[in-house]
């Protein structure tokens, strides 16, 4: 089961700041996908899901579909 998360980094500049994308493996905490962007957009994470995606299929041949949940 994979999760997708959203960090803010604070920058020097007060109301200035960027955005961290993870999608990791919930059970093993592996790092599927990571991205920095300067706001915050869906079609990003949809990126990283779909590259997380691709490269775990690719490098197990899994059989069983890959689960994604996000937290609102």
């Amino acid at each position: 089961m994979w999760s997708t998360d959203i960090t803010y980094l604070t920058t020097i500049m007060r109301g200035i700041w960027f955005y961290f994308y993870l999608v990791n493996e919930l059970w093993s905490s592996k790092v599927g996908a990571w991205g920095v962007a300067e706001r915050e957009y869906h079609a990003v994470t949809a990126e990283l899901v779909s590259r997380a995606c691709l490269r775990e299929r690719g490098s197990k041949r899994r059989k069983q579909p890959l689960i994604h949940h996000a937290d609102n």
